[in-house]
């Protein structure tokens, strides 16, 4: 409950951000006198989580509904706000107008302490929404389109990503059941974000189309991830390489660099001890830069 009676306005806008927990009959606001049914303004969610929205105060046009072909997405945030203006009356859902009419209503009159998730019909508190709501804003006026638009993209904001995998925590906890902390949840060599965004594939399931080879190895080899028939062939690659070696001293340490331009040196490997063996490494040339390298006593 609110604990607060609202005045009367022609004007009226309410907007809050909501995260349904499931897809039941809902109010998300309720306001009007106790104990006087069908004398109310309401915005809610039928079954199935479709929003909707009645106007019947006294007076007020417009006793029909509102109705919407939007969903609440169950375990997602989202933006509502509901809108009496001068020019009529509309419902949005993350910005967006998805039901309107053009009949002009108002809050006037038959108030008692509004209700946020749920309704009082005067008999008893029903309709109780079960999730979470946030960022809740009543104006006695209403917003214009942009207005609501540029609230909603101001509220919204940067989500956050703590794996930098490009898929939100929020997204990967309730939308694709990923880890929110590992960029790749089934350890394909594929991060979530390009899974789920680039490749459509299956972020919790290294071979999406079961076909024995990893959803990163049939991209590699240009094969289609989610076709079992368009996997690779037991081709055999050949690719040449570079070996590396120097001559160490007992006791002495060296570092190898590398540069692109025989002016920059940059650390390739090392401190290296000299055991009075020779040191050796094999490095691969595929897709790889030219580059030239040098051995040095380290400092």
């Amino acid at each position: 409950m609110l604990n607060k009676v609202l005045p009367d306005t022609q004007e009226f806008t309410f907007t809050a951000w909501v995260r349904p927990d499931d897809e039941r009959v809902a109010n998300l606001l309720y306001e009007g006198a106790a104990f006087t049914p069908g004398r109310d303004l309401e915005l809610a969610t039928r079954v199935g989580g479709l929003l909707f929205a009645t106007f019947t105060k006294v007076a007020s046009p417009g006793p029909d509904p509102i109705q919407t072909d939007s969903v609440l997405k169950v375990g997602s945030w989202q933006q509502v706000a509901l809108v009496l203006g001068g020019t009529g009356t509309k419902i949005y859902l993350d910005g967006k107008v998805v039901g309107s009419s053009s009949v002009v209503s108002h809050n006037i009159g038959f108030h008692s302490s509004a209700y946020i998730g749920a309704a009082n019909h005067g008999f008893q508190v029903e309709y109780s929404f079960k999730g979470a709501m946030d960022d809740i804003r009543i104006y006695s006026r209403g917003l214009s389109d942009s207005e609501v638009l540029q609230l909603y993209s101001f509220e919204k904001g940067p989500l956050p990503d703590q794996d930098s995998d490009g898929l939100s925590d929020e997204d990967e906890s309730f939308t694709y059941n990923t880890s929110p902390t590992d960029a790749d949840s089934d350890d394909d060599g594929l991060n979530d974000g390009d899974e789920v965004l680039v490749h459509r594939t299956n972020p919790l399931k290294a071979d999406s189309d079961g076909d024995g080879y990893t959803d990163y190895t049939e991209i590699f080899a240009g094969k289609n991830p989610r076709d079992a028939s368009d996997a690779p062939a037991a081709n055999l690659g050949v690719f040449p390489a570079i070996e590396l070696e120097f001559f160490t001293q007992l006791g002495k340490s060296y570092v190898v660099e590398h540069s692109t331009d025989l002016q920059v040196w940059t650390l390739h490997e090392g401190p290296i001890v000299g055991d009075g063996k020779v040191w050796k490494q094999l490095l691969p040339t595929r897709a790889q830069e030219a580059r030239f390298y040098r051995v040095v006593l380290a400092p």
